[in-house]
């Protein structure tokens, strides 16, 4: 376990889970080829980008699996109820829950790399409502958005 300095000064908590990830079987889950992505908007004009706040931390680890995430320090041991990052498969898990929270909106006016979310209209009339679409899915799923991450129209 480790602490390491994010861009934004604060610290991200690590566990190096190197020795579970060579046994895992890996979740095949595609994410989203960059290229095609941008392709994909099109004509689209108007633009917003959406940044989740602590996502992988929303997502429950099944009771079956929390042993399997544990970690020592020197204060004792703990394990993981929430999606660590840097198991193998957090990134395949989590691009799909993201997937489908949003489920018809993806692709139709949104598109989603892990949690990173574009939104894109034709008109900033239509805009408003594709926003307000995406803010209602994922505020009905627990998630939440950095605001100093996210960038609208």
């Amino acid at each position: 376990m480790v602490l390491v300095p994010k861009p934004d000064g604060t610290m991200r908590f690590c566990v190096d889970y190197g020795q579970l990830n060579e046994v895992t079987v890996r979740d095949v889950y595609p994410l989203p080829r960059m290229d095609a992505c941008i392709d994909f908007l099109g004509d689209a004009t108007v633009f917003s980008t959406l940044d989740c706040n602590s996502g992988f931390w929303r997502i429950p680890v099944s009771d079956e699996y929390r042993d399997r995430t544990t970690f020592v320090c020197h204060e004792g041991a703990y394990r993981y109820i929430r999606l660590p990052f840097g198991l193998s498969n957090s990134l395949a898990t989590f691009q799909r829950a993201i997937d489908v929270i949003l489920g018809g909106l993806k692709w139709k006016s949104g598109l989603v790399y892990l949690d990173d979310i574009i939104v894109f209209s034709q008109s900033a009339g239509e805009h408003v409502e594709h926003l307000r679409d995406k803010f209602a899915a994922l505020r009905g799923a627990g998630v939440s958005l950095k605001s100093k991450k996210c960038s609208f129209f």
